[in-house]
């Protein structure tokens, strides 16, 4: 694990990287990557519900805190239990309900957002983290089906995916009062 930290974080990068005058947005599982550090580091379990709740609510309160600046390009859909990034469910669903104990690898390398390199999401990070790290992913799943929540509203719609942003922008902010 040490050597796989070390290795992960020589390959960090800063947000919205520019390379060749092309703007790089953070894939869903960099910024999953850094919930999963900070995890580790605190010794938290973290299983795939909790992980996905974490991310959402990372992603709602990044997009309050810049305006309507999205985190990430890929989107959240409307599943049973709450917001569910399809992209990090894939790769995590082997945990079921045990522990992740593990980084998502991109191209054989873990990669995370270089927090130095921004530090709204180092923010927007820390806030969610200390708030939420102690909950279960069942009690954040039943935060996230709180009425007039993005996930609410979308499933009343009957929306697969959460399109509003909004409303996440509005979660971003409800859910941190």
């Amino acid at each position: 694990m040490k050597k796989l930290l070390a290795k992960m974080r020589d390959f960090c990068y800063n947000l919205f990287l520019e390379k060749e005058r092309r703007v790089y947005m953070p894939t869903s599982l960099s910024v999953a990557n850094n919930i999963l550090n900070k995890a580790f580091e605190d010794k938290v379990d973290i299983t795939p519900m909790k992980l996905q709740k974490l991310l959402y609510l990372l992603y709602a309160r990044y997009l309050h805190m810049t305006n309507g600046r999205r985190l990430f390009s890929s989107s959240f859909e409307v599943w049973e239990y709450g917001p569910v990034n399809s992209e990090v469910y894939r790769y995590f669903r082997g945990f079921g309900k045990k522990s992740i104990d593990s980084y998502a690898l991109e191209d054989g390398e873990a990669n995370v957002i270089n927090e130095n390199g921004s530090p709204v999401f180092s923010e927007c990070l820390n806030l969610v983290w200390n708030k939420y790290k102690n909950y279960s992913g069942p009690q954040l799943s039943y935060m996230t089906h709180e009425k007039d929540t993005a996930w609410y509203n979308a499933k009343e719609r009957n929306e697969q995916v959460i399109t509003n942003e909004q409303e996440i922008r509005r979660d971003g902010e409800t859910f941190f009062v």
